[in-house]
């Protein structure tokens, strides 16, 4: 649709309407690639080859002066948007030359460097006043070089450039830094300013060295070859006041020509990460009116031609010049114009044909190149039919447009896209934080991090809390990780000692149950790492522990083992497990997981029978319930001597524990080989039935056998307030298997009935725990000091001591490993080769003997102990019998079975 435009004050003449159209055409920019394709009569010519604007160049005469100011009305009235354009009007210079005559110009001279300079600085000064204006860094750079004089630093010119240089960087911030020093000063810590100090002159040698896009540029444009001397100082040296009196005037003009089009060019560059530039969809069009030989207007618009020539780059700007004469060359253009300069009724035809010529001409570096003149011809008078007839064709030219900018590129929908991707990655990071245990989920140990339910399971290096609640274990998870660290820095400081790493697996989440045993595990780990470190022999292994949660009662053991099969197969230095808990059916599926990625495994506290028969990568370093059954039989039936040679076994009514069930059908055996009768009862308890409890201890008040209860620790306190309410004075004997010593080791929970003495067996007795001289407690008091004292007598729980053994199990492996004849590469499966033919190993729990034997996956005799708890004028716990061989303890009673 054909927009009538306000033209009144715009020169009327023959084909003043196709000037406009042209410089409408020319300006506008197409979505893709560059160069404008189309004229207003929809004829469609595509350019082959280089592509380009021309400069065109408007002969008129002395009535038509004001052509060019009235385009730039033109331009500025532009909708939606006016087109960025910059005009400058040339002032009349006495020639040193005549106008006319020589066709070709004068060699270029020194003096016409601040002329061609203070031209272009009056156009980037126009421009860069726009709204979205290109900020002319390349240019300022060279026109502030070209500026200095080092006149007065003789010793050191290029040191006093680039000091100059540098404070011209750092201006700016050197400002803002001055206004906010004293406010600053009171908040932020002196040795952050001096580091904000710092860092800008660090920035300017990095940009001046390359990373500065207008000083490489300077080193890589290709005039007054800028390699030479090969710094960057010495060729900014070059552009001084002083010095480039050497240089040659034509190439410095031209590099003034060339950094004020590459600047141009670098904003209209298209990049996905550039919006700006998508969002110029006009041309920049520049109008030189008054142009001559005489005023250097010819120079410049030679300059242009000359440097479009030699960079065969695209510049985005429409140069439109005025002048009487026809340049390059000065030729007058008569009335009826000449055959190499079309008049303006025929400016559309002269352009197409311009553009058929242009890429062979430019490729020639002919003088005339990017020229294109049309002569303008004088106006009609205004009362003449041929002036209405102009003015209504005038009137009829669209009105010059400059396209929206794509939706995409519009600062409204960056903000939006922006917003959304913001809200999105804050919601992406915030899903993946709740799926990884409110870990960042580019943290390292997000990938080792799962939330299952209400827990956090997986795997951690660095003292990830699992169970933020129990500060006691995150503090033992914390200095486990400080000892990993420790670790690593050792095998860095010594790389020939090896480094290897364990996987701590227990249940280290529970709702309502203390995590004291498994804390107390970690501690005896951490005991076995910090002795490590402290080794200094090359065949020493370092020990790194991974700690693994595997959800309450192990219920996400098989989950975790996934997660543990990724990371044995990125890290070799992963040569095993360590821990579990509980004997019960997840225990048992977190083994055949772990068994499936290949990761031998030595179990501390496990007992049921059948476990080591699941798969051969598994040992463990605690006894069979086959002897702790057959052991607390003999025990009953040569110490205890009940009235009646009976037993009452009580067990939960729990198919999934495993530990319980195998201990109840030992015991069976057991107790029937000396002729016991043995009767048995299933029990359902849970926490908080006090009416259950009272009734089983009702039940069993004045039993006149032994009571023996091979259920849970959380379970045995339950029993305890049934018997203490219901059995004043009658209180059956009891026995208890070793789950229990978790249980004892509580002061609080032990003597809350102190009224009910019990008897118990455990796999490992501490003696006065932390105040012994043993390896275990001594470091254990140095390392975890928390462990030791308070409310638990950790020498009563056989967790520590177990884990301990069992982690020395691993470390005497490795050492068997180190030693062994030939280059035997360390990994799992060698360390698994000498579990497997283990010697004899003396642990805090006792003697941990294999037997010799390639398939023996527990130890042969090992140590049980009996202990009594509330017996008679006991202040604390009894070690009643041993069975097994212990450093320090009395021997085996005669009547211990042997394995």
């Amino acid at each position: 649709m054909r927009v009538r435009t306000f033209t009144e004050q715009l020169t009327v003449f023959d084909g003043a309407d196709q000037v406009v159209e042209l410089v409408r055409a020319l300006v506008h920019r197409p979505r893709f690639g560059e160069a404008p394709e189309r004229t207003r009569d929809q004829d469609t010519w595509r350019r082959r080859g280089r592509k380009g604007i021309p400069m065109v160049c408007l002969v008129r005469d002395v009535h038509e002066r004001e052509l060019l100011a009235e385009l730039d009305k033109r331009l500025e009235q532009a909708r939606p948007k006016p087109v960025p354009h910059a005009r400058y009007t040339y002032g009349s210079r006495v020639a040193d030359w005549p106008e006319s005559g020589d066709r070709a110009l004068k060699p270029a001279h020194a003096s016409d460097v601040e002329p061609i300079r203070a031209v272009l600085s009056d156009l980037a000064v126009d421009l860069a006043g726009r709204d979205g204006a290109p900020r002319f860094r390349r240019f300022r750079l060279v026109r502030w070089l070209t500026e200095q004089s080092l006149r007065d630093a003789i010793t050191e010119p290029d040191g006093e450039l680039l000091r100059r240089l540098r404070e011209r960087d750092l201006a700016r911030r050197r400002s803002f830094a001055t206004e906010r020093t004293d406010e600053l000063t009171d908040i932020v810590p002196s040795w952050a300013r001096f580091v904000l100090r710092l860092v800008p002159p660090l920035w300017f040698r990095a940009k001046i060295s390359g990373l500065g896009a207008e000083y490489r540029w300077l080193l890589r444009q290709p005039y007054l070859a800028p390699r030479d001397p090969g710094t960057f100082a010495g060729f900014a040296e070059r552009l001084t006041t002083d010095k480039r009196a050497k240089e040659d005037p034509e190439q410095l003009l031209r590099l003034l020509v060339n950094a004020f089009l590459a600047d141009l060019r670098h904003a209209y560059r298209r990049r996905p990460w550039r919006p700006g530039a998508a969002r110029r969809t006009s041309y920049v069009v520049i109008l030189l009116d008054g142009v001559s030989r005489a005023n250097g207007g010819y120079r410049l618009l030679k300059l242009i031609n000359d440097v479009r020539n030699d960079t065969g780059a695209f510049d985005p700007v429409l140069f439109v010049s005025g002048s009487e004469k026809v340049p390059p060359f000065a030729v007058k253009s008569d009335e009826h114009g000449t055959p190499a300069v079309p008049t303006a009724r025929n400016a559309l035809q002269a352009y197409r044909k311009w553009s058929e010529r242009f890429s062979t001409a430019s490729r020639a570096r002919t003088p005339t190149a990017w020229y294109l003149p049309i002569r303008v011809p004088q106006g009609p008078n205004a009362e003449s039919d041929r002036f209405d007839e102009a003015r209504e064709r005038l009137l009829d030219t669209p009105a010059i447009t400059s396209d929206p900018a794509p939706l995409w590129s519009r600062r409204w929908v960056l903000a939006l896209v922006t917003l959304a991707l913001v809200g999105a990655v804050v919601g992406v990071e915030e899903q993946q934080r709740q799926a990884h245990c409110g870990v960042f989920f580019l943290a390292a140990e997000a990938s080792t991090l799962v939330t299952a339910g209400d827990e956090c399971v997986g795997v951690s290096e660095r003292g990830f809390a699992f169970q933020p609640s129990d500060r006691a274990f995150s503090d033992v998870q914390a200095k486990v990780g400080e000892l990993n660290q420790r670790a690593t820095d050792a095998h860095r400081a010594n790389p020939k000692r090896p480094l290897v790493s364990l996987v701590f697996v227990a249940a280290q989440s529970s709702p309502n149950q203390s995590l004291a045993s498994e804390r107390e595990s970690l501690a005896g780990i951490a005991v076995a790492q910090d002795r490590q470190i402290e080794a200094s022999g090359d065949n020493n292994p370092l020990l790194r522990v991974l700690v693994a949660n595997v959800g309450f009662q192990m219920r996400h053991g098989p989950e975790v083992a996934e997660l543990l099969g990724r990371m044995v197969a990125r890290d070799s230095s992963i040569i095993g497990a360590i821990g579990f808990d509980q004997s019960r059916q997840p225990a048992l599926e977190t083994i055949d997981a772990l068994s499936r990625i290949g990761l031998p495994m030595v179990a501390a506290t496990l007992s049921a029978d059948h476990i080591p028969d699941r798969t051969s990568l598994y040992f463990q370093v605690s006894p069979r319930n086959q002897r702790e059954a057959a052991i607390a039989a003999r025990y009953t039936d040569e110490e205890l001597k009940p009235a009646e040679r009976k037993v009452l076994v009580l067990s939960p009514d729990d198919p999934g524990d495993t530990y319980s069930n195998n201990l109840r059908d030992d015991l069976r055996a057991s107790f029937g080989t000396v002729g016991f009768v043995v009767e048995t009862r299933d029990y359902a308890l849970s926490p908080g039935a006090g009416e259950v409890a009272r009734q089983v201890g009702a039940d069993v008040c004045g039993y006149r056998g032994v009571v023996f209860f091979t259920g849970r620790s959380e379970d045995f306190d339950l029993l305890l307030d049934g018997v203490n309410a219901r059995c004043r004075g009658v209180s059956p004997m009891i026995l208890a298997g070793d789950d229990i010593s978790r249980y004892v080791a509580d002061r609080g929970l032990r003597a809350r009935y102190a009224g009910v003495p019990f008897d118990y067996l455990t796999f490992a007795t501490g003696g006065a725990g932390c105040d012994t001289g043993g390896d275990l407690y001594a470091r254990m008091k140095v390392l975890v000091p928390n462990e030791c004292g308070g409310e638990r007598d950790v020498a009563l729980d056989e967790y520590a001591p177990l884990a301990y053994d069992a982690t020395l199990t691993y470390i005497k492996a490795v050492e068997q490993v180190r030693e062994s004849p030939g280059q035997v590469p360390l990994d799992k499966a060698s360390v698994w080769h000498e579990l497997s033919s283990t010697q004899t190993l003396v642990g805090e729990s006792g003697t941990i003997d294999f037997g010799g034997k390639v398939d023996q996956r527990w130890p042969l005799n090992k140590y049980v102990a009996v202990v009594r708890v509330n017996g008679p004028g006991q202040t604390h716990p009894t070690v009643m019998a041993t069975c097994g061989l212990h450093q320090g303890d009395p021997p085996s009673a005669a009547w211990c079975p042997h394995d």
